[in-house]
């Protein structure tokens, strides 16, 4: 009766390991999926900003002082970015520049 109990009890602990790695396994899974689609959406954001970046780098090194300068509504770049939601990639470079126009002048 011992021996019953015994190999009762080691099938029992066998088939709760097997039903905990299937579990850990599952939970794995679902980790790689998330990271592979963080992974993708922020390759696709990458690739996105840098068109802008390219457009605004452009306009500075055509007149650097433009950035201060304001509009028709006395604002300027970097206040119009932040309005439209342009990339913070976007309103960083503009920032930098301006603090480096200032200084030149």
């Amino acid at each position: 009766a011992r021996v019953e109990l015994r190999r009762e009890r080691a099938e029992e602990e066998a088939r709760i390991e097997e039903e905990r790695q299937a579990d850990e396994d599952r939970a794995n899974k679902k980790s790689k999926k998330k990271k592979r689609r963080k992974k993708k959406q922020k390759k696709k954001n990458a690739t996105s900003v840098e068109p802008i970046v390219t457009i605004v780098r452009e306009l500075i090194t055509a007149d650097p002082g433009a950035i201060n300068r304001g509009d028709g509504d006395e604002l300027c770049c970097i206040e119009t970015a932040i309005l439209c939601h342009a990339p913070v990639v976007v309103v960083i470079l503009l920032r930098m520049t301006s603090e480096a126009y200032w200084k030149e002048v």
